[in-house]
């Protein structure tokens, strides 16, 4: 989604641990004690964009004005490793990154019900789930990203980065420990609420049970 630069070959050399997933919540949960954090974000903020992903963030932009990202993770690789039977390390590591990326639309509501009473802008890898928390805040002003027919021409990783970059314009972003979420945190430098706050345990372990195969529950809620 980004033009070849010799900025991205520097960005890279400089600050490996901004670009990889497995490192990168390191800069979230250090969000305003790194004095490298505004030296990152200029850095970020420098790099060059392709003129179709810029058009379409500048437009949904100014569409929208100021809001909320409401950030709903779902699907990806952690259920699919969930659901299979290779018990390796890498299942292992699912089950404890599924409870800090992961959270049911009714904790999702409670955390924009606290934090937020202005226009929200939903971003998920699930339209389906989007429109179920949609539905379920009728009285909000609200839109799901992915309704910008500014976004539907472009490759799927320009959308990504354009989903990005808009939720970066937020004036905050409700959550998970998702590098989907961090990385807008730390180009805008918005605050990142944590949407587990509203999260309790009998409400979790409900929540388990109904999206995590049965054979993997319990060390799930382990």
């Amino acid at each position: 989604a980004v033009q070849r630069a010799p900025q991205w070959s520097a960005a890279l050399k400089t600050y490996p641990e901004i670009f990889y997933p497995h490192t990168s919540w390191v800069q979230v949960e250090q969000a305003g004690k790194s004095d490298d954090e505004p030296r990152i974000r200029a850095l970020l903020n420098s790099l060059p964009i392709q003129p179709a992903v810029a058009w379409a963030v500048e437009a949904i932009s100014a569409r929208v004005g100021k809001f909320t990202a409401v950030h709903l993770r779902r699907g990806d690789d952690i259920l699919a490793i969930l659901r299979s039977d290779d018990r390796t390390e890498k299942f292992d590591r699912a089950c404890s990154s599924f409870v800090k990326r992961y959270a049911d639309l009714g904790t999702y509501r409670m955390a924009v019900e606290a934090e937020s009473d202005g226009p929200l802008l939903i971003f998920s890898n699930d339209p389906a789930e989007a429109l179920r928390l949609a539905e379920s805040m009728p009285n909000r002003r609200l839109s799901y990203a992915g309704w910008h027919s500014e976004l539907l021409d472009l490759t799927p990783t320009q959308r990504d980065f354009a989903e990005m970059l808009l939720m970066s314009r937020a004036t905050k972003i409700i959550g998970t420990r998702s590098n989907y979420s961090a990385f807008p945190r730390l180009l805008g430098g918005r605050p990142l609420i944590l949407a587990h706050r509203w999260i309790s345990k009998p409400h979790l372990r409900a929540f388990v049970e109904a999206t995590v195969p049965a054979h993997a529950t319990s060390q799930v809620l382990d």
